[in-house]
């Protein structure tokens, strides 16, 4: 099922969350007071369970080789102190490496402070990926490309964008 929208939060406990699911023509608004870091894998399991659905599975599955390419870099969330508090906390630097025929994200913070593997659960679209979490459900990232076809980034749950930083960044 595909999805998309945000999360908002004001530390102390009041949480919302906007998702879109255009293949339903359905959008849900919740809102929550209950302090929570990461409030997304609640939102989802009320989202799933209302409408019947399952949550995706972790497939295994060995990736495309122009992912293993193409992803590897370190990322960053996009400019803003404001809208961006919570991700750059959470999780800060994204560092994605090629390991074999697979890719490790490793985050600066948080739940992938120690890596974790990247799955591709559907061949036929190799850009929406799965990144298992020891704590919670796995977060949905979807790699983007340049004009020139290079990965520029990614969107993580929550409609988190993390931008490639230049070479001599890294």
């Amino acid at each position: 099922m595909r999805t998309f929208g945000h999360g908002g939060a004001f530390f102390g406990g009041w949480n919302s969350n906007l998702a879109v699911l255009p293949g339903l023509g359905l959008a849900v608004i919740q809102h929550m007071n209950v302090m929570l870091d990461s409030p997304a894998p609640v939102f989802n399991a009320i989202i799933r369970a209302t409408l019947g659905a399952t949550e995706q599975a972790i497939s295994g599955a060995p990736l495309p080789p122009r992912l293993l390419d193409d992803a590897p870099g370190v990322y960053e969330c996009t400019p803003g102190r404001l809208t961006n508090f919570r991700p750059a906390t959470r999780i800060g630097r994204i560092r994605i490496e090629r390991d074999g025929e697979g890719l490790v994200l490793t985050s600066r913070r948080g739940a992938w402070k120690t890596g974790a593997r990247i799955d591709v659960p559907d061949a036929a679209a190799p850009a929406r990926c799965l990144v298992p979490s020891a704590d919670a459900e796995p977060a949905r990232l979807v790699f983007t490309r340049d004009a020139s076809g290079r990965v520029d980034g990614f969107w993580l749950d929550d409609l988190i964008r993390m931008v490639r930083q230049a070479q001599a960044e890294s």
